[in-house]
């Protein structure tokens, strides 16, 4: 969870390195694997429904 604030932070603060969809959503899964029954599982697995939808959009585009 704290990997997961660290990157959130740092991509408020504008850090380009953690726009990457993938990266965030590999992180995210990692997580879950670990703590599946997580109090924050409901909320991580709404943004990976997000993180998907993004980089189907962006293959879409580079298409």
């Amino acid at each position: 969870m704290t990997a997961i604030s660290l990157v959130a932070w740092r991509r408020i603060q504008g850090d380009p390195c953690f726009r990457i969809p993938e990266a965030t959503f590999a992180l995210i899964e990692g997580y879950l694997r670990q703590r599946p029954d997580a109090i924050a599982t409901p909320i991580l697995k709404g943004e990976q429904v997000s993180l998907i939808e993004k980089v189907c959009e962006l293959a879409a585009e580079a298409a």
